[in-house]
């Protein structure tokens, strides 16, 4: 086996994520996507953490098929996330926002990779950065959990002109 299977084994695992959350969204994950990507975004950090002491090519593909099914659960449910932020107010606003965050994110994070390999010798310690930043990304979903539910869902007085958050039915 090279290189190239463990990308195939990404990319599949990747597919597979993204047609799980798909075909079951609407069952499993229907108003609680953002716990969804919490999940996610823990056991991407655990994996990453695991990924650094790897030494073996099952392990490596332990690692691929943890992050390819993970990660695309997380790309299936972007708009979806978007969405459920504010209650579908303000979604394709909030989608171009992430957009522009995920392109950032990799234009940077492929430069720091190079730079962290060079300075060290090693990607253990990029594995280990993974750890950190999947944890902070587990506490901003967190953090936007609680504030949506503990503070923007409060019901506005009858007297206030504040838009509530969620649509009136008709």
């Amino acid at each position: 086996m090279t290189a190239a299977a463990t990308v195939t084994i990404y990319s599949s695992a990747d597919l597979c994520g993204r047609l799980f959350t798909s075909f079951l969204g609407d069952r499993l994950f229907k108003k609680r996507v953002m716990y969804l990507n919490i999940a996610c975004c823990l056991l991407l950090g655990l994996e990453n953490f695991a990924a650094g002491f790897a030494t073996l090519y099952y392990q490596l593909v332990i690692f691929c098929v943890v992050a390819g099914f993970t990660a695309g659960a997380m790309t299936a449910v972007l708009f979806t996330s978007s969405s459920e932020v504010l209650d579908g107010w303000f979604t394709q606003e909030l989608f171009a926002v992430s957009r522009v965050g995920s392109g950032l994110g990799i234009i940077v994070g492929i430069g720091m990779t190079g730079v962290i390999y060079d300075l060290s010798g090693s990607y253990h310690y990029v594995f280990h950065i993974n750890l950190g930043v999947f944890a902070f990304a587990a506490l901003c979903f967190g953090a936007v959990v609680l504030i949506r539910n503990c503070i923007l869902r409060k019901q506005p007085n009858e007297d206030s002109e504040e838009l509530p958050l969620t649509r009136p039915v008709q």
